[in-house]
C-alpha cells in the first residue's frame, strides 16, 4: 500500500479547539509514519506550527460559504503546488469556509477528501453540500453523529477529539499566580476561547456574574480571560471598568496564547466547552461546561456521559446560560474549595473517551481505505 500524505486544511490558524486539536493529530500522525502538512490563512498559532517543524502553506481563503473555485484561480494554483511539492494523496478539511471550496477542488482532480464536522455552526443546507462533496464525513461527538445520520443516508464515522495527555497535565503556577499578581487564597476562575458571537457573550456574562459575587457576597476572586476576537475590545472594557472598582484588579485579560497548560493549572475552575473542557479536566481541574448551545454545569461522574454526548455545552445542552446559574456554581466552587476538599479528578476519564492514540488509529484506517 502507498504512504498516505495529508494536506490538513482550515479557514484560517487562529488559537481554538480545532487547530490544537489538528496540531495533536499531526504530531501523533508523525510517530506512526504518516505525513500531515496544513494548509489556511495566517494566523496566531503560526509560530506554534513553526516551532514544531510541521509544514504550513498560506492560502488565503474567502470569508464566506462557496464552492465556485473556478473564481478563485490562486486557491486553485496553491492547491496544486502543494499536492505535487507534498505528494499528497488525501485531503483532510476541518472547516466549513476554506473546506467547501476544496472539496470542489478535490472532486475535480479525482483526490480523496475527508470532512470532519467539529460543531453545528452551518445550516443544513450547508452541510448537506459539505456531506455530498466529501467521501467520508466525521463527527467529533455523539450528537452531531446523531445530526448527520438523521439528515443524510450517508453514514458518518464517529471519532472523537484526542487529548495529549502529556501536553495536558498538572504543571507548576507558582510564577504565572505571582506574574499576575493573584493572591494563593483566592478562587481562580479561567476563561479561554474565541472573543466573538456566543462564545464572547458567554465571556461577558462570565464577567457579569462576577461583578453580583463581590457586590453580594464580596468573594475573593480572579478571573483570568485568553483570547482574541471581533468583540475583544468590548470585553476588555468591561474589564477595566470592574477592575477600577475593586482595590486590586481581578479580572486578568492575557490575550491570546498558546499554550495553555500553565494556565488551567492556576486556575480553581475552568469556564468552557468542547476542547477547552478537556483539556482543563485532563490538568485535573474543575470544568463549568457553558457552550454555544447553552449551559450543561459542573462536569462530574454523574453526568458525564450527558457531558460527553453534548461535547460540553458546545453542540447541545440541556439548560440555556442565565447569569444567576452561572453565579451560583460559580459560587458554590469558591465554597468548595474555601473548605479545602479535594474533588474527584475526571482525567481518567479523559482517558478512557478522548485517548489521543485511539483517535489517531481510527484516522490512520480511514485514510488507508483510499
Amino acid at each position: 500500500m502507498s504512504t498516505v500524505r495529508v494536506l490538513m486544511i482550515v479557514d484560517h490558524i487562529g488559537t481554538n479547539g480545532t487547530i490544537t486539536h489538528i496540531l495533536s493529530i499531526v504530531r501523533s500522525l508523525r510517530t506512526k509514519g504518516v505525513s500531515a502538512v496544513i494548509a489556511g490563512k495566517i494566523g496566531s498559532m503560526h509560530d506554534r506550527i513553526n516551532e514544531e517543524n510541521i509544514p504550513y502553506y498560506v492560502i488565503d481563503f474567502p470569508d464566506l460559504f462557496t464552492n465556485e473555485i473556478q473564481k478563485y484561480p490562486g486557491i486553485m494554483e496553491s492547491l496544486e503546488r502543494i499536492i505535487q511539492k507534498e505528494k499528497i494523496t488525501l485531503i483532510h478539511g476541518h472547516q466549513a469556509y476554506s473546506s467547501y471550496l476544496v472539496s470542489k477542488f478535490a472532486q475535480s482532480n479525482n483526490i480523496p477528501y475527508i470532512y470532519t464536522v467539529h460543531g453545528l455552526y452551518n445550516t443544513n443546507d450547508e452541510l448537506m453540500k459539505m456531506i455530498s462533496q466529501s467521501d467520508e464525513v466525521i463527527a467529533v461527538s455523539p450528537y452531531v453523529y446523531s445530526h448527520l445520520n438523521e439528515l443524510s443516508s450517508k453514514k458518518p464515522i464517529f471519532i472523537p477529539n484526542g487529548i495529549d495527555l502529556n501536553e495536558f497535565k498538572l504543571v507548576s503556577s507558582k510564577e504565572l499566580r505571582e506574574q499576575l499578581k493573584i493572591p494563593m487564597e483566592a478562587i481562580t476562575i479561567f476563561y479561554a476561547s474565541r472573543l466573538e458571537w456566543k462564545k464572547a457573550k458567554i465571556c461577558m456574562m462570565l464577567l457579569k456574574s462576577v461583578m453580583m459575587l463581590k457586590r453580594n457576597v464580596n468573594m475573593n476572586i480572579h478571573i483570568i480571560i485568553a483570547g482574541e476576537g471581533k468583540r475583544e475590545k468590548q470585553i476588555k472594557d468591561m474589564a477595566v471598568i470592574i477592575n477600577k472598582k475593586q482595590p486590586e484588579n481581578i479580572i486578568h485579560f492575557v490575550g491570546q496564547q498558546t499554550y495553555l497548560n500553565e494556565y488551567f493549572s492556576l486556575a480553581d475552575c475552568i469556564i468552557g466547552t468542547g476542547r477547552t473542557a478537556l483539556e482543563g479536566l485532563a490538568c485535573d481541574k474543575q470544568v463549568i461546561a457553558v457552550g454555544n448551545k447553552g449551559y450543561l454545569g459542573l462536569v462530574t461522574e454523574d453526568n458525564w456521559e450527558q457531558a460527553r454526548y453534548s461535547h460540553f455545552g458546545d453542540h447541545t445542552a440541556p439548560n440555556p446560560l442565565t447569569e444567576p446559574i452561572l453565579m451560583e456554581d460559580i459560587k458554590s466552587q469558591a465554597e468548595y474549595h474555601d473548605s479545602n476538599k479535594k474533588t474527584k479528578s475526571l482525567r481518567s476519564l479523559v482517558l478512557k473517551d478522548f485517548n489521543l492514540e485511539q483517535t489517531v488509529n481510527s484516522l490512520i484506517k480511514l485514510y488507508k481505505k483510499y
